[in-house]
């Protein structure tokens, strides 16, 4: 109960802040409906119809998902019954995965959410202009960011999968569940600003039809793999991994036939090479320089090292340039000159 009261204070204070700035920005506005016209109102209706091609299908995606998400602990149970796994202990393995495993998979998507939510009207401009390629270099710019953030994010997910969880809930068995997803979280990274994508043009209903046809594989799959006895809850993160992969291809597919997608493989290579380096060096560390360190201090210090070589990385293979820095809040007009233009 007191978690349920947790998540509703943190609703109503989230509601606060967004109508603050809303009052803020439009509080000249306020009362300039009432005079409006006829011809005013028309254009409204119309307006409002655009917006409604695009707020169904978001609407019924998000319908279904959750639709879905009520499905997926019976799934899990039943087939978890199957292999032969009690309900209690199937109650408790489905816990580990979405209470424990699946948030920390899902800390990167804050930002690729926002990046996703600022997408969606910098793309429906650029269509509007008929400017596909201010939409393929827009769209490229979000995927970057995207994989150059959640990447590094995905590989210390993965190499420090059993001590994180260890040092977080003292449960590093969950860690396994960690390991088959982290490398497949990147496909969800980059889902986010996919589907901003395709709803910024107009593509909404695509969008909406990849995720359904996602949940429903997801779900068939739970049924394939968990009820495997020497899968268990191991079947259902594959299952999620399946899903996870699916709706992003799919989204990448819908793309293909709307825009001529210009992917720069060199970049995505360079910025693949650093994150097997970071990894490589992380593991390394946390097993032979950090070893007299505790728990938490191995885990700090190692996860430290691989961000600080990631950066290097990025900057001296050119991923990262003067640009990108001068992006970051507060601190990043202060390091931009000291980094190189890409």
């Amino acid at each position: 109960m007191g978690a349920m009261i947790g998540v509703v204070v943190g609703e109503f204070g989230s509601l606060c802040v967004l109508l603050l700035y809303v009052r803020r920005s439009l509080w000249h506005e306020r009362f300039a409906w009432w005079n409006h016209t006829a011809k005013t109102m028309r254009r409204s209706w119309t307006l409002a119809s655009d917006l409604s091609r695009v707020a169904v299908p978001v609407t019924a995606s998000r319908l279904v998902g959750n639709a879905m998400y009520f499905i997926e602990p019976i799934a899990v149970t039943q087939s978890l019954a199957i292999a032969g796994i009690g309900t209690t202990v199937a109650t408790s393995l489905y816990g580990q995965l979405e209470g424990m495993a699946i948030p920390l998979l899902l800390m990167p998507t804050a930002i690729t959410y926002s990046l996703s939510v600022s997408l969606v009207p910098a793309i429906s401009e650029a269509a509007a202009q008929g400017n596909y390629s201010l939409i393929n270099r827009r769209l490229y710019q979000a995927l970057r960011l995207s994989i150059v953030i959640g990447g590094p994010c995905a590989v210390l997910l993965y190499v420090l999968a059993r001590p994180l969880c260890d040092l977080l809930w003292r449960a590093p068995e969950v860690g396994r569940l960690l390991e088959i997803m982290a490398p497949f979280s990147l496909f969800l990274y980059v889902q986010g600003p996919l589907s901003a994508a395709l709803q910024g043009l107009d593509r909404a209903r695509e969008a909406m039809r990849n995720s359904i046809i996602g949940a429903v594989v997801k779900t068939a799959a739970i049924f394939a793999f968990a009820t495997q006895p020497r899968l268990g809850i191991d079947g259902v993160a594959i299952a999620i991994n399946i899903g996870m992969v699916l709706v992003t291809l799919l989204h990448l597919s819908s793309l293909a036939r709307t825009l001529s997608l210009t992917l720069a493989l060199r970049d995505y290579g360079k910025t693949g090479l650093a994150l097997l380096l970071m990894g490589y060096i992380a593991r390394y560390a946390y097993d032979a320089w950090f070893a007299g360190l505790s728990l938490g201090g191995r885990v700090f210090a190692t996860g430290a090292l691989a961000l600080l070589v990631y950066t290097v990385l990025l900057v001296w293979l050119r991923v990262l340039g003067r640009q990108d820095i001068q992006r970051i809040p507060w601190i990043g007009d202060v390091l931009a000159p000291y980094f190189p233009k890409r």
